[in-house]
């Protein structure tokens, strides 16, 4: 399901930004509304590869992603 990233409103005036999943941005914009925010700027989030559970996510460079994979076929053919 595509990620969007949002700036909204909460009850109390203050700003809240995040990143919320949805099938698309009218849906992510009613979900935040469900949640009692009142979102004023909501788009699609990057789609580079990230990692990580909560709210630090980085992406993953293609450099590594080569490395990583040419250690994982090293270790296949060793038969590990």
């Amino acid at each position: 399901m595509p990620a969007f990233a949002y700036k909204a409103m909460d009850g109390g005036g203050k700003e809240v930004t995040g990143d919320i999943e949805a099938a698309d941005e009218g849906l992510a914009t009613k979900l935040l509304r469900d949640k009692g925010l009142r979102p004023f700027e909501v788009k699609a989030a990057s789609k580079g590869i990230s990692f990580g559970g909560g709210k630090k996510k980085g992406k993953i460079k293609a450099d590594d992603i080569m490395t990583f994979t040419r250690q994982l076929s090293t270790l296949i053919e060793a038969g590990l």
